[in-house]
């Protein structure tokens, strides 16, 4: 779900993206966003939440057609150890991205708001508690061009 608001509107990765996290069929991608560079930092290891979805979104957009680097944060033991990880998503991680005309999504805990190198931002940051943090608002409004919400009560929080 991506939040209007916020940013500079929907890129073509994040109507892609967020088309995934509803309808998760094998749909063919548009010409403009098959291809898209797209990178993805947030846990990749370790046993939790933000890794499980982090690798499930990284596997849907790899079978899409995007090119992905993967940028994973936090260590391999942490969360209870580490997994093993789909071939697929172990050759897609980097450091950085060659391209400069790539999506960035940042789908971790914390949330970190330094800008990323290049290309369009994306924040995907979970929060269940009520309103956001008064700290994150200044960041998501003047820097990130897009904030992802899983969920509708995220949304409107």
């Amino acid at each position: 779900m991506i939040l209007p608001p916020f940013g500079r509107g929907p890129s073509p990765i994040g109507r892609a993206v967020g088309a995934i996290t509803i309808d998760v069929s094998k749909e063919p991608l548009s010409a403009s966003a098959r291809g898209s560079g797209v990178v993805w930092e947030g846990p990749q290891w370790p046993i939790h939440s933000f890794a499980l979805s982090n690798r499930e979104f990284c596997l849907r957009l790899l079978a899409r057609g995007h090119d992905l680097t993967v940028i994973p944060t936090g260590s391999h033991g942490e969360g209870g150890g580490p997994i093993v990880i789909h071939p697929a998503l172990a050759g897609c991680v980097r450091e950085r991205s060659e391209r400069a005309d790539v999506v960035h999504v940042r789908h971790q805990w914390p949330p970190n708001f330094d800008p990323p190198p290049a290309g369009h931002w994306v924040v995907m940051q979970p929060w269940e508690f009520g309103s956001i943090p008064a700290a994150w608002v200044g960041p998501m409004t003047a820097l990130v061009d897009e904030v992802w919400a899983q969920t509708s009560w995220v949304r409107d929080c």
